[in-house]
């Protein structure tokens, strides 16, 4: 949306979605995974070691010059690597910075190690993912990486809403996301029907959101 986006890669090995298929005529090759393409079209990359000094120097002389910083490490990466909201702060006191973890950055899940799987069941998707054939049958996991797309989405307009703070403020802020939240808020309307309806959804009905086919079918592996 006309925004100059600079991604920093981890040297040699560039974006884990760059070893991810499909590739472009079945070859396994970095510059060619559909994946990669999907997520990163038309942003810049360069790659830096945030764990060098002269890495993490760069990355400030980088973080003076930008309006907003995504990064996905676990909590206190950043500051272990000297990089922390505080210090680029200092640096840039307009830098909005958004902070997307698991389970964020405090509480009692904030060092547990979660994968899109771990996030989508533990934030109450999966429990509505299953066959509408068999609605007390075992939850399942969407297709893709949709915990992982829900917080993309969200983060976005987190980031976006910072801006139009800044607007009026004149100063950056720090902004927690937390992956098993973001999938959460998208139960809203199975939360409202719990306590209005009685209803517990094991499984969404025929296109109750609008779509076609709004419900779980059974499929084959792959």
């Amino acid at each position: 949306f006309g925004a100059n986006v600079i991604k920093v890669e981890a040297p040699k090995t560039g974006d884990t979605t760059r070893r991810m298929p499909p590739f472009w005529g079945d070859d396994n090759h970095p510059e060619k995974s559909g994946l990669f393409f999907y997520l990163n079209t038309n942003k810049k990359s360069i790659t830096l070691n945030l764990d060098d000094d002269r890495g993490a120097e760069l990355f400030k002389k980088l973080a003076a010059t930008v309006d907003a910083v995504v990064e996905s490490f676990s909590p206190g990466t950043m500051a272990g690597f000297g990089l922390s909201y505080e210090t680029l702060m200092r640096i840039n006191s307009r830098l909005i910075m958004t902070s997307i973890s698991s389970f964020g950055q405090s509480g009692p899940y904030r060092d547990y190690l979660a994968t899109n799987l771990t996030t989508y069941g533990l934030g109450g998707a999966m429990y509505t993912m299953r066959s509408s054939e068999e609605p007390t049958g075992r939850p399942v996991i969407e297709g893709g990486f949709q915990a992982d797309y829900v917080t993309g989405v969200l983060s976005f307009i987190a980031t976006m809403a910072a801006f139009t703070s800044r607007a009026d403020t004149g100063e950056g802020t720090w902004i927690d996301m937390s992956a098993m939240e973001c999938v959460a808020s998208t139960l809203m309307g199975h939360t409202a029907e719990y306590p209005y309806m009685g209803l517990v959804r094991r499984t969404n009905p025929f296109a109750i959101h609008g779509y076609p086919i709004g419900y779980s079918v059974p499929c084959k592996d792959g």
